[in-house]
């Protein structure tokens, strides 16, 4: 069976709105104003930076100042 350009529309459609929903937040404040160290690249073709790498350690937010045990949420479930 083959989906139809609607279907495979819609699929899309859902796969993005999920996408933004999910996002990391601070469990000390609540915030979803995190930084992440990460590795980048220079891109000559498109003349900007490439992230290669997100670490996994070393996330601060930005709101209070803490080191960040990244936690990831939907939002209605965050508390700012």
């Amino acid at each position: 069976m083959t989906n139809t350009r609607e279907e495979n529309a819609a699929a899309l459609e859902r796969e993005e709105r999920y996408r933004a929903l999910n996002h990391p937040y601070c469990g000390t404040c609540g915030s979803d104003d995190i930084l992440f160290d990460a590795y980048v690249q220079w891109d000559r073709e498109i003349q900007d930076w490439s992230v290669t790498m997100v670490t996994d350690k070393g996330h601060v937010c930005e709101n209070c100042g803490h080191e960040v045990d990244v936690k990831w949420t939907a939002d209605e479930e965050v508390k700012t």
